[in-house]
């Protein structure tokens, strides 16, 4: 039986996905608590002809599949998320159009690890990381001895000059934080959660085994690749692979949406019922509509 620290450990490793056509149409020790509300299954696609002309949100209308969709990276945001992974989060909640607010929430879930976080590339950030790491490691290197020889040498020679040794160190510090390595920005996101206090039909793991694929963004340049669904597809292996029995997420119950998630082997499992707030989805230029869900499961046996 896998423990709760053999759950965190998947939080470590970075993932690639596998080909589509490898995937398949449990308890968990644990006591924990979450004080966030439920997180809606969101945005795999623009394409929903109700957005506004000023709003990138989008609730899964369009799920695009496609029969090669590309190879996916995966980046695990850990706990403590660095500042520039906050700001990368938060520009993909403000792209979306949605719970821009939770992000506290989340990060606090992703500390108690209540939920697991992935950004999604298109190509593999690690080398990309690695090189930025070495290449700020060097120029540190090389600044620190520069700044070392030159109060060295105010202390043998002269009075000692602060403005020179200031100048230097004012130097170390804007070229270092400004390394020619770049790295390629994610072209979006996903979770999982494992518990949903309000909903444990959505997430109970270390009861009930049921795991929620949650807070899933594309922008919409990558739509059309397909990087949605696939996402999906490969959030539904590593579930299965921590031992989850069910897959679930939740959806505004719009046919043409739905009809697309039970071709991938989804199925609603309980009646709609009305649960997003009409604040979210009006300021989201979506109709009344939007606001009743459709709750859906898959099985990973």
């Amino acid at each position: 039986m896998m423990t709760w620290e053999d759950v965190l450990t998947f939080q470590t490793p970075l993932l690639k996905s596998s080909p589509l056509s490898s995937h398949l149409s449990p308890s968990v020790s644990s006591s924990i608590s979450s004080t966030s509300s439920p997180t809606i299954m969101e945005e795999m696609v623009q394409g929903n002809e109700h957005s506004s002309a000023n709003s990138s949100c989008t609730f899964t209308d369009d799920l695009i599949l496609v029969a090669n969709p590309p190879s996916l990276y995966y980046r695990p945001i850990t706990s403590p998320i660095s500042p520039n992974d906050i700001e990368l989060l938060r520009a993909m909640r403000v792209a979306s159009g949605w719970y821009y607010e939770r992000i506290p929430s989340w990060i606090n879930e992703i500390a108690t690890g209540q939920r697991l976080m992935w950004f999604i590339y298109l190509s593999d950030p690690l080398p990309q990381v690695l090189a930025t790491a070495a290449e700020s490691a060097h120029l540190h290197h090389q600044l620190q001895s520069q700044y070392v020889q030159c109060m060295n040498s105010a202390m043998s020679s002269m009075p000692p000059s602060s403005s020179a040794a200031a100048a230097l160190y004012s130097g170390t510090a804007s070229t270092g934080a400004t390394s020619s390595g770049t790295i390629s920005p994610p072209v979006g996101m996903v979770c999982l959660s494992f518990n949903n206090p309000q909903d444990p039909s959505l997430a109970s793991f270390s009861l009930t085994g049921r795991c929620e694929i949650c807070s899933l963004f594309v922008y919409a340049a990558y739509r059309t690749l397909g990087v949605g669904a696939a996402a999906m597809r490969n959030m539904e292996d590593r579930a299965r692979v921590m031992g989850a029995i069910f897959v679930t997420l939740n959806t505004p119950a719009i046919d043409r949406s739905l009809r697309k998630y039970i071709s991938m082997g989804y199925r609603e499992y309980k009646p709609r019922s009305r649960v997003y707030s009409s604040n979210d989805v009006r300021n989201a230029g979506l109709p009344e509509e939007y606001e009743v869900a459709a709750f859906l499961e898959k099985s990973l046996a």
